[in-house]
């Protein structure tokens, strides 16, 4: 059995090289030969400060050799597949299935799923963790960064990787005495910088994105601003409302030449009627209904141009429901300087108040100015129509 265990022993660096060199993927770059040296003189270290048997030293020795072969064939689960090819090569070596079943257990505690029964198993878990602790961890935590990247095909972020490598370090304990006072404290050092690396990433990148975020609100709002044609809106609120307020001009004229010549019409037909009463006797009723039309019309004419006044007064809470309407002359008139101003500027602050505002006060001047010509139109037709009526009356008169 010793002669077995030594010659496989023997062979096994040259097996493990010649293994790697052909079957392991390029970009694998911390898994590599030169790991698999190290793993070995650190079992040889650590296994020299445990007191191991001699058989325990060659067990030890044989799992540490081969626990990360596997990685030839696949990284995922590659534990087991290093069991399966250590195993092969120590049946060829005719060695008792008692000792490789203690290697493959060996080789399998390096998952680190589950902590080490015995002895061996203790010193190759150290082994294969003690990079952790080592002055080179930065160099070889780098490698196997390079490595994952490539096995999963993506880039991992700063943030990702450091949260990905002080899971391994905290994951990695050591179960040995020596490892312990030869590794921990440089182990915690590096968990210690690694956590505060990664809080200072992320508030970089929590930084960094608020930053992204504004610029991309900046550059919606301003894509927002461009969609709407905010010069067309502009200019339709200050002609439309021009427009209106011409409209309204122009009804204000038509009402004052009725009430004009209405007015005229009944003051002449008033002086006559005093002067020669018995005269026009018989022309009594069409002169009534004559001024009768002249009244109705000076009447209607009169609603179309009679102002309309609010109370002249807003509240705070009227400004902040966004009801009233600054625009309008009638609802401040009563209002202290005070008060008005800081109506204006709540308004002036909040876009969409503005153009609501605008919008209203838009629709208010429509709504005068239909009345306007609603009274306007009544008006004219009376007018109209009684003057025709009046005319055919004295014509009815004069013909008797």
């Amino acid at each position: 059995m010793p002669d077995t265990i030594a010659s496989a022993l023997a062979d096994a660096p040259e097996y493990v090289a010649s293994l790697l060199r052909s079957s392991l993927p390029q970009h694998f770059t911390f898994h590599t030969y030169g790991r698999a040296e190290r793993i070995v003189k650190l079992c040889e270290e650590i296994a020299g400060g445990s007191d191991l048997k001699r058989s325990e030293q060659e067990t030890l020795l044989l799992a540490a050799w081969f626990i990360d072969t596997g990685f030839c064939e696949s990284a995922e689960s590659h534990e087991d597949h290093s069991v399966r090819i250590a195993a092969s090569f120590l049946e060829q070596h005719a060695v008792p299935d008692d000792v490789i079943a203690r290697i493959t257990k060996c080789i399998r505690v390096t998952s680190h799923s589950d902590s080490p029964g015995t002895s061996v198993e203790r010193v190759l878990s150290d082994a294969d963790s003690a990079f952790t602790g080592k002055k080179k961890f930065k160099r070889n935590l780098s490698l196997l960064r390079l490595e994952r990247e490539a096995i999963r095909g993506t880039r991992f972020t700063d943030a990702e990787w450091l949260q990905e490598a002080v899971d391994l370090v905290t994951r990695r304990t050591f179960h040995t005495s020596y490892a312990r006072a030869r590794f921990e404290k440089r182990r915690s050092d590096h968990l210690v910088s690694l956590r505060k690396e990664l809080r200072s990433t992320l508030e970089q990148e929590e930084r960094r994105s608020a930053r992204e975020q504004a610029k991309r609100d900046v550059v919606r709002a301003k894509n927002e601003r461009e969609k709407r044609p905010e010069r067309g809106i502009e200019t339709m609120f200050r002609t439309a409302p021009q427009n209106h307020l011409n409209l309204s001009s122009i009804a204000d004229q038509k009402a004052n030449i009725l009430i004009t010549v209405n007015a005229l019409v009944i003051s002449i037909v008033l002086t006559q009627m005093f002067r020669n009463i018995d005269d026009i006797r018989p022309l009594l009723v069409p002169t009534m209904i004559l001024l009768s039309v002249c009244m109705l019309t000076i009447i209607f004419a009169t609603l179309a141009t009679k102002p309309k006044l609010t109370s002249g007064r807003f509240s705070r809470e009227d400004i902040q429901n966004k009801k009233a309407n600054l625009l309008f002359f009638g609802n401040f008139y009563k209002m202290p300087f005070e008060d008005f101003e800081w109506g204006m500027n709540a308004m002036m602050n909040d876009r969409e108040y503005l153009y609501g505002t605008m919008i209203r006060d838009f629709f208010n001047l429509g709504q005068v100015l239909g009345r306007k010509y609603f009274h306007l139109r009544i008006a004219y037709s009376v007018f109209m129509y009684g003057t025709v009526i009046a005319v055919i009356s004295f014509a009815v008169v004069l013909a008797r």
